[in-house]
């Protein structure tokens, strides 16, 4: 027989290797640190699984054992299958792969539709201010003077010219070719002697712009101006818009359940580079009129229709968001921001994450889900938007009630 010196770490080495053993036997995933612990805990309660002379089946003991390691650790120890990953979806397909390379950008079609529109509407303009031909602005007379002083008796502030200085005409003039590949000649501009008012009796009760004096032709052509001009401008806006969203690069994320049980209050957490661009609420390019601030709210779809990633038989549609914004009413001239804030409810439901910075290298994203199903996977409440001119890496980490910590990374190439 052979007597060894006793070597209390040696002894610690050996039960924790015989737990994680055990542990890995049944099926079970478990940080070392955590087996430390369960080591040091067995130590202490020894006496609580002692028989005392009694026959207890192996299975019973394992159990007991099971149980008690399960109530102290209740989210360190889960099995293999109790798994939660991240994927893409991409054409149909859940990827699995630890890399990323599909250039995905934005559907333009339901935007470029919103556009045709407007420039049919600009075009029918620009036929209508050809039909009506009218001589450049003069300076009038003192009888044309005193009629048009007559027809503006109740226009209490005032009468200026509505021509357009040149500035203004070079500006429409360029805006016209650019987005509607139209050269505007010089007559295109001509409107006789109509005035002005900034300010009058209807607009002081109904809103709106200014009033145009001068004989009826001279007043439709320069409405129709007007009109034209607003056109080119809601144009300008929101193609601008649609070009910064197109300029992002999608990535089309799900989180997975791979095992057979139940996941529930999920917390995913994305780790970015810093140094790249990221499209949140908060940074989206907000357009600055009405109507296309209207395309961006709950009721027009279009955000939920390009901006998230259509449910499927292999992927669950996100639905853990907040109560479904409610638009104003449009009920009031008055009511200029009628729409903005409609398309900043929706925007941030939307995008339904939190963003933190405070990481010197890294900005953070972090999104909840409440339930997942074995064996599904679920969308991220949006794409995830960004601008890289180099390939980067997203480090990632899940944790839900039923299982630990899952880290990943994946790889943007």
């Amino acid at each position: 027989m052979d007597f060894k010196a006793l070597d209390l770490p040696a002894l610690d080495g050996l039960l924790e290797s015989k737990i994680h053993a055990f542990l890995s036997d049944k099926g079970f995933v478990v940080h070392h640190q955590v087996i430390n612990l369960i080591a040091l805990g067995l130590q202490a309660q020894f006496s609580r699984f002692a028989t005392n002379g009694h026959k207890i089946s192996r299975n019973d003991l394992e159990g007991q054992l099971i149980t008690w390691m399960k109530f102290n650790y209740p989210k360190e120890l889960r099995r293999d299958n109790e798994r939660l990953g991240l994927n893409f979806f991409h054409k149909h397909q859940l990827t699995t792969s630890d890399s990323f390379g599909d250039r995905l950008h934005l559907s333009q079609s339901i935007l470029d539709d919103r556009l045709v529109e407007i420039i049919y509407q600009a075009s029918d303009l620009v036929e209508q201010i050809h039909a009506i031909k009218l001589p450049e602005t003069k300076a009038i007379s003192d009888e044309a003077d005193h009629l048009y002083r007559f027809q503006s008796i109740f226009v209490p502030f005032g009468r200026d010219s509505a021509a357009f200085d040149e500035a203004e005409v070079q500006r429409i003039r360029q805006q016209a070719l650019t987005l509607l590949r139209l050269t505007l000649p010089e007559d295109f501009f001509h409107v006789g002697q109509v005035k002005k008012a900034e300010l009058n009796t209807s607009s002081l009760f109904l809103g709106g712009g200014p009033e145009f004096i001068g004989t009826e032709d001279e007043r439709a052509k320069r409405e129709a101006l007007s009109d034209l001009v607003y056109e080119l401008s809601r144009l300008q806006d929101l193609t601008d818009c649609r070009d910064a969203l197109c300029s992002f690069r999608l990535l089309p994320m799900v989180i997975v359940n791979e095992g057979d049980t139940l996941q529930s209050n999920i917390e995913l957490q994305l780790q970015l580079p810093k140094k790249m661009e990221i499209l949140t609420e908060a940074s989206f390019p907000q357009p600055g009129y009405n109507q296309n601030q209207k395309l961006w709210t709950y009721d027009e779809g279009v955000a939920q229709q390009i901006f998230t990633i259509p449910p499927s038989s292999k992927v669950q549609d996100y639905d853990y968001r907040n109560m479904v914004p409610i638009n104003f009413p449009d009920i009031s001239p008055f009511m200029g921001k009628r729409y903005q804030h409609g398309m900043e409810q929706n925007l941030r439901w939307i995008f339904d994450y939190k963003v933190y910075d405070d990481d010197p290298e890294h900005t953070t994203i972090s999104c909840f889900f409440k339930n997942l199903k074995p064996n599904s996977a679920m969308a991220l409440p949006s794409y995830i938007f960004v601008k890289a001119d180099e390939p980067f890496e997203v480090t990632y980490r899940i944790k839900s009630d039923q299982s630990g910590n899952s880290n990943g990374l994946i790889k943007i190439i």
